[in-house]
């Protein structure tokens, strides 16, 4: 199997692959393996998508349990009994500008001392029945609803959905869901805001009245045993990070 590596310490890998046959090259692989963390995966997904990925977390950070020790995935990449599961993508468009994200979108104040003022709808209705008043809005797929999304709601959600976390609103409003076929528009009244998506440098400014179209992306991400940055029993020494 022809396999490249991506992140700052991978070649650490490499006496593990190469006795299981593995060919190590950056010519048209069948499988890009990350080895950090989540903002390594994001990066190589961004650098060569569509391509199937194993993400492996960094030995200096992380104790494996048993079925994610290295050798073991490797074995199973190898002889194909890694489940490969996609994940669907979501689309941001505003003025001329598409940008895509695996994880999510982040809408929030620029100014700290200063709140943003929004509308959402879905589908052409508005959601609340308020203005709302916060610094912002997460805008998460299903991948990335472990991540900023679930440390402002404090919940996740799967199957096929994608989430709003309104973060830090004046008001406590709950976290909106909706389906992959749905279309939602976050409109800023009053800013300035920033947008960012990912691990990506690069960050873009919203003006007052910028409305933001968020929808699922043609595009996904394809990802060999999906749980491996997220085990429960893999114990992720922090301290390190």
């Amino acid at each position: 199997m022809k396999a490249s590596l991506f992140g700052k310490r991978s070649d650490e890998l490499t006496p593990l692959l190469e006795p299981l046959g593995f060919n190590l090259t950056d010519s048209n692989p069948e499988v890009i393996i990350t080895y950090g963390g989540d903002g390594t995966l994001l990066s190589a997904e961004s650098r060569y998508p569509q391509i199937p990925k194993l993400a492996i977390r960094d030995n200096s950070i992380c104790v494996k349990c048993t079925p994610h020790k290295d050798v073991e995935l490797f074995r199973k990449l190898k002889d194909g009994h890694l489940k490969l599961t996609e994940f669907a993508k979501l689309e941001a468009s505003f003025e001329q500008t598409t940008l895509t994200a695996v994880n999510d979108f982040v809408i929030r104040n620029q100014l700290p001392i200063h709140a943003i003022r929004f509308l959402i709808s879905k589908n052409g209705e508005q959601v609340t029945d308020k203005l709302i008043i916060g610094d912002g809005a997460v805008v998460a797929t299903e991948f990335g609803a472990s991540g900023y999304y679930k440390s402002i709601t404090h919940q996740t959600f799967s199957n096929g959905f994608y989430g709003v976390a309104l973060n830090n609103t004046t008001e406590k409003l709950k976290p909106i869901l909706f389906k992959q076929k749905d279309l939602v528009k976050i409109k800023l009244l009053r800013g300035p805001a920033t947008l960012s998506f990912d691990n990506n440098p690069d960050i873009y400014t919203l003006e007052n009245n910028t409305e933001v179209s968020f929808k699922s992306s043609d595009k996904i991400m394809r990802l060999f045993q999906s749980d491996t940055l997220r085990c429960p029993n893999c114990r992720v020494n922090r301290m390190n990070y």
